[in-house]
């Protein structure tokens, strides 16, 4: 099971950059964009399922960078 789960995430990062270069991030919806920005702070994990929580519990991105974590 592992395998199969790592062989259908194989190479998401590189398609969701190049997503984000052809139509720009301005285009992209609150979870890409999000994903996107937390695949350069979570290195090596899905952050599409943490994209999700965050923007449920914040209601934005702008939301998610401005909260304060401490």
């Amino acid at each position: 099971m592992e395998k199969e789960e790592s062989n259908m995430h194989a190479g998401h990062r590189v398609r969701l950059l190049n997503q984000i270069c052809r139509a720009g991030i301005e285009n992209m919806s609150e979870i890409v964009a999000l994903e996107f920005i937390l695949t350069y702070v979570i290195p090596r994990c899905d952050t599409n399922k943490i994209a999700h929580r965050l923007l449920d519990k914040f209601g934005s991105i702008a939301n998610v960078l401005n909260a304060d974590w401490m």
